[in-house]
């Protein structure tokens, strides 16, 4: 069975970096953030499915 999606927007190093954490067991998590180099840590910890990161 698949894993129920999950998708947290304003990833960096504070409380959404810690809810993706915990989301991480039992979810397959979508990122999204301005900032990419906080984003893909997070995403490379939490072996998040996709992300994606916004530049200006």
């Amino acid at each position: 069975m698949d894993k129920p999606q999950a998708v947290i927007i304003g990833v960096g190093d504070g409380l959404s970096a810690a809810l993706a954490r915990e989301l991480a067991a039992d979810h397959a998590l979508t990122l999204a953030a301005r900032t990419a180099d906080k984003m893909q840590a997070v995403a490379g910890e939490t072996g998040a499915h996709r992300s994606a990161g916004w530049h200006r």
